[in-house]
Parts: C-alpha cells; structure tokens; sequence
C-alpha cells in the first residue's frame, strides 16, 4: 500500500523526491502554468501534501480569472474585484486527494478532488503529433447533463515535487 493505494508487485514503485521542490516550485519552472500556479501559491494551495495537482496551461486557465472576476493575470490576485471564494473551489477540482501516476490510470477509476467530488477516469482515443490514433485518458465531466471529457498531455505527466506529483490536463474542470 503506498499513500493509501494498493500497489501490485509488478508496478514500479515510485517515491516521492525527498528534497525541498514542492509542485509549486517545479510549476514555477514553466511560464506556461503561470496562471494556475500563482493562483495555488497565493491561496497557500501549492504546498498540500500527498495530493496530484492536475495543472491547467495559461490559455485555458484563464476561464478562471474570468470566472472569479478579474483579468488573467497573477497580479489581478487579491484585488478588490477578486472573488477568492470562486477561485479556490475551481483550484479544489484541480487537487486529488492522493498521488497517481501514470500507470494508475485505468477506465473506471476514481479519485476524489478536495471539493469531494468524484473524479472518473475514462479511456479515449486521441491523435499524436503525426496524426496517428493513440489510447489515451482523461476525465469524464457532466455538466448538467452535457457530458465532456478533459484529457491529459501525455507529455506532461509524472512532475514530481517532495509534496506530490502533477499531471498536465487539456481542459479546465468544473
């Protein structure tokens, strides 16, 4: 059992850094999560522990500035017209309650985001860089009654820091 999972023999075992990089700080190394990262250091969420944050790039993240009532910027954070409420409920949807990797990944699986919600893990088909069909992940979403699905960049995943792991995801949950 590894954070609350079962792990088979057969899976590889992956620990978590033991040096002082949160996912914060790892996120910091990219300037295309900027939003979504100054959003988690500002509402003191980046240093959760034992969580996967599945991290938004910037044109897609900035729905949520919109969302909580300001301009996409990480220095519209804490302004008068930002609803904090708002962007921490969006944030909460984004943080699992436990480490996954990649090889956790599976149709049917569920996790729990800090809202208490479900997350569901379904199977899709999606094309690579040169056009081909590749089986993939991603997350079911039912927006009253509209269902979507949220998938992961298969080249973003498995982003560890000493306090969990991220996965990028092209879509923002709600």
């Amino acid at each position: 059992v590894y954070n609350g999972r079962i792990t088979y023999f057969f899976d590889e075992f992956v620990p978590l850094p033991v040096d002082s990089s949160t996912v914060d700080d790892v996120l910091a190394d990219s300037s295309n999560y900027s939003l979504f990262n100054g959003a988690l250091r500002f509402l003191e969420l980046g240093d959760l522990t034992d969580v996967t944050y599945l991290a938004v790039p910037n044109n897609i993240f900035d729905d949520a500035y919109d969302d909580a009532g300001i301009v996409a910027s990480v220095d519209s954070l804490g302004t008068a017209d930002f609803d904090a409420a708002v962007m921490e409920e969006i944030l909460n949807a984004h943080i699992i309650t436990d480490v996954f990797f990649d090889v956790d990944l599976a149709a049917g699986v569920e996790f729990t985001d800090r809202n208490g919600n479900m997350v569901d893990i379904v199977s899709l088909t999606v094309q690579d860089g040169d056009g081909n069909d590749v089986a993939s992940f991603g997350i079911l979403q039912n927006d009253d009654g509209e269902i979507t699905t949220v998938g992961f960049d298969l080249n973003n995943l498995n982003n560890l820091g000493s306090n969990g792991v991220y996965h990028a995801i092209t879509g923002l949950l709600e």
